[in-house]
């Protein structure tokens, strides 16, 4: 399963975009993306939080499939905490992009690689931010 809050993705010439700019993804539960997959398409995080989802392979906060996902604000108040997953307890790029430039990525874990971005395939650009306080029980982001 993909998204157990939210799933973003592509079909053709249509491209799924996501922005979240208050509120809170919780509790959810999913293969790949425990709070939110992103398979094609975007996602901007640039205010709320994504917190104490579980996805039991891949991207406890968010997995990065292929299409992007950025999170662009300024704000420590802006988070992806307490998520958890195989890889990537907050964020895992298996394809596609994630751009970190503000926000804090805290408290995830990871029971194998990545406690806070596991990144396989695909890109990370990290110009901002704070990342800090996650686990992993082989290698760490």
């Amino acid at each position: 399963t993909y998204g157990g809050g939210v799933y973003v993705s592509s079909s053709g010439a249509n491209s799924g975009e996501f922005k979240l700019s208050t509120g809170t993804i919780s509790y959810n539960t999913a293969d790949y993306g425990g709070g939110v997959s992103v398979s094609g398409g975007s996602f901007t995080l640039s205010g709320g939080s994504i917190t104490a989802n579980t996805a039991t392979a891949n991207g406890g906060g968010v997995s990065v499939s292929g299409g992007s996902f950025t999170l662009n604000t300024p704000s420590s108040q802006v988070s992806i905490t307490a998520n958890s997953a195989d890889n990537g307890g907050a964020v895992s790029v298996s394809g596609g992009t994630f751009t970190l430039s503000g926000g804090t990525i805290t408290a995830n874990n990871a029971a194998g690689n990545g406690g806070a971005v596991s990144v396989t395939a695909g890109l990370f650009t990290l110009s901002g931010g704070t990342i800090g306080g996650s686990s992993s029980n082989k290698n760490t982001a």
